[in-house]
Order: structure tokens, then C-alpha cells, then sequence
């Protein structure tokens, strides 16, 4: 069930999940991972107000159509980064989201690296 990023995390309330993530505008897609889901939302949400996320297809579809909706797709326990990453990649090939950029596992190191936002 997707809900409204920008209402109360209420599904959230006391708990701080490891996880994927999706996040929805006009029908496409971004997914993501967290080691803290709750706290990545809002980091989405504040970035996405002011204007300076860091995915430009992202924040141009939100400045467009002023919504975004989530969904948490799995709740995990204990996995490292890297297993978290991978997970992600599998939802990633599976649903096929307009908005993600690059892979979340060769992302990992190097140059283009993915930006880490896996808060505990």
C-alpha cells in the first residue's frame, strides 16, 4: 500500500526497520535501501521540499506533480550493506523503476560511487 511521503510515518512509529524501499511519483518508480528506512524517508522528503535531491529525474517529477508516495517493499534484520545492496538490485531488476540511475551494488567503491545514506 503506498502512502504519502510528505503525511506523518505512522506506519513507522516506534520502530527503525532495515529495508527496500519504494518511492512513487505519476507512476514511476524509485527504490531504495536503508539500514534505517524511517529516517532515508525523511531524508527523501527534506531534500525533495528544498529542491536539491540528489536524483534530478526524481526531484523534477516531484516539482512537477507536488507527490510522492511510499511503500516499504521488505523489512529486513541483521544484513550487512552489501547483502542490502544486493537485495535492492534484485528489486530493482524485478520492477524495473524509472528513477534509479545507477546500480546500488557496482555503485559500491570508486569513482561513481552511490552516496551512503544507510542510517543505523
Amino acid at each position: 500500500m503506498k502512502i504519502n511521503l510528505f503525511k506523518q510515518l505512522d506506519e513507522l512509529r516506534g520502530i527503525n526497520p532495515q529495508g527496500i524501499y519504494l518511492l512513487s511519483i505519476n507512476n514511476n518508480c524509485y527504490i531504495g535501501s536503508s539500514m534505517n528506512i524511517k529516517k532515508r524517508l525523511r531524508h527523501h522528503r527534506r531534500e525533495l521540499r528544498l529542491n536539491i535531491h540528489d536524483n534530478k529525474y526524481l526531484q523534477n517529477s516531484y516539482n512537477k506533480y507536488k507527490i510522492c508516495e511510499y511503500e516499504i517493499l521488505e523489512i529486513c534484520n541483521n544484513l550487512s550493506i552489501i547483502d542490502l545492496r544486493k537485495l535492492e538490485k534484485f528489486w530493482i531488476n524485478k520492477l524495473n523503476p524509472k528513477f534509479n540511475i545507477q546500480d546500488p551494488v557496482s555503485a559500491i567503491g570508486g569513482y561513481n560511487q552511490k552516496k551512503v545514506y544507510q542510517y543505523s
